[in-house]
């Protein structure tokens, strides 16, 4: 089966922060605090901070590839999630990779895709 969603902005930040990053960032204070090498590269990293709230955000920024490339967010309970690019490889990407082929179907909701998926092994939803 052969099968493409869009997803809006906000539903992209919950699979990947650096994409979501304005949304994370909007109404905290940005301050730079160094440069640093990461990954092979050289980074600047801020902190993030907001009045009443505990915990700051820290963030690698790459002015080369022009995005972060590693983030940590406080979690509750003192808990952290992170998320940094690995392996970073710098080029360009074959445009192909960017059209949608024709013979894939767009669905509009994981709903749909489960419906897909059962039509296309012939399970039939029973009647009630």
């Amino acid at each position: 089966m052969k099968f493409y969603m869009g997803f809006t902005r906000e539903e992209i930040f919950l699979f990947n922060p650096i994409i979501g990053w304005e949304m994370i960032t909007e109404g905290y204070h940005e301050e730079k605090v160094s440069s640093e090498m990461l990954n092979g590269l050289e980074c600047e990293k801020y902190i993030y901070s907001r009045e009443g709230m505990e915990g700051i955000i820290e963030s690698w920024y790459s002015p080369e590839l022009k995005q972060q490339v590693k983030v940590i967010i406080p979690l509750m309970h003192s808990e952290q999630s992170t998320f940094e690019l690995l392996n970073i490889q710098v080029g360009t990407q074959d445009e192909k990779y960017f059209i949608i082929p024709d013979d894939y179907i767009e669905l509009s909701s994981m709903e749909d895709a489960e419906k897909q998926i059962q039509t296309e092994i012939g399970i039939e939803e029973s009647a009630s």
